[in-house]
């Protein structure tokens, strides 16, 4: 509410003086370049945020990876495997509707980059797959066995729990009578998930196709961790500027190690090392080792998994 001079004169305490028929001169240019500055700042937000559709809408095959089922699942899935390194990806749902056989689809997608021939099967699902969901892949391998004169190999990839975030998600998305049986008939069980997991790290790190297809052909519970990472150890202690660890493998100075700080890789080059607060050129098995990190202790927690990074 305006208060009226006339009747409350002191109610204004001078301020008054900065009407702008009162006001100096130079101060009006200095505001109209204030609304001339935030006028540029709208109309580039406005922008970042159309970019930021535009990404998102190049990008949705990441979102379909979380939350999607059906043949749109399947189609993402298609393209991720294309963008990790594979090149012959054949949708055999969608050539069997190209040749009138909708009502004789089998498996969802082949991939013959090298024998065997993965036979695949995809799924979203509510909850958690049930065994014949998580099991198909098997029958439709042993159909294609014939053809492919046995050299095939089931693999199911399924995004269980779709409707609820990863991070909330059961870990355990395949029943562990199903992951015990899978070693044993040569059938590879992954999630959706880990595709997303590998998209990101792939393209976080520069992971090469050589590093990322082997993992396709591993049997039981796959894990998304590339071909070139080896385990030997996990984080048993963090400083603010470096980690500690007892190493299963040796480790020197200028080794690349890969610690895994959730859904991310972190790679750190060895560029000093210490056993027992002693600087040291490498630290042998089972030494109490220490890695210099800078903010270590901002990424880094106990109990992280370490890998040495082979060169590729």
């Amino acid at each position: 509410m305006e208060w009226n001079p006339t009747l409350f004169p002191f109610h204004e305490a001078q301020r008054w003086i900065h009407r702008p028929e009162y006001e100096v001169p130079k101060i009006h240019e200095l505001e109209e370049s204030i609304d001339k500055v935030q006028a540029e700042t709208d109309h580039r937000i406005e922008q970042i945020r159309a970019e930021i559709e535009q990404v998102r809408t190049a990008n949705q095959d990441w979102y379909t990876l979380l939350n999607g089922t059906g043949d749109e699942l399947v189609a993402a899935v298609i393209r991720s495997l294309r963008r990790l390194g594979f090149e012959k990806v054949k949708d055999v749902d969608a050539e069997a509707r190209e040749q009138g056989k909708g009502q004789d689809l089998r498996e969802d997608i082949q991939i013959h980059d090298k024998t065997p021939v993965l036979i695949v099967d995809v799924k979203g699902v509510q909850g958690h797959p049930e065994d014949a969901e998580a099991t198909q892949s098997v029958k439709h391998a042993l159909i294609r066995s014939r053809e492919f004169q046995g050299n095939v190999q089931p693999l199911t990839i399924i995004n269980h729990q779709r409707n609820i975030p990863p991070h909330d998600r059961d870990r355990m998305a395949y029943r562990q009578d199903i992951i015990d049986n899978a070693v044993q008939t040569g059938l590879g069980l992954m999630t959706t998930w880990d595709l997303f997991r590998l998209l990101r790290n792939k393209e976080k790190l520069g992971w090469t196709a050589k590093d990322v297809i082997p993992i396709f052909y591993r049997t039981g519970r796959i894990e998304p961790v590339p071909e070139h990472y080896h385990l030997i150890g996990t984080v048993a202690h963090v400083w603010k500027e470096a980690f500690g660890f007892i190493p299963t493998a040796k480790v020197s100075v200028g080794s690349t190690l890969a610690v895994e700080t959730g859904d991310l890789f972190e790679e750190v080059v060895v560029g000093s090392l210490r056993i027992d607060k002693q600087q040291a050129a490498f630290a042998d098995i089972g030494s109490n080792c220490g890695v210099a990190y800078p903010g270590a202790a901002e990424i880094f927690r106990e109990r992280m998994r370490v890998f040495v990074v082979a060169k590729t």
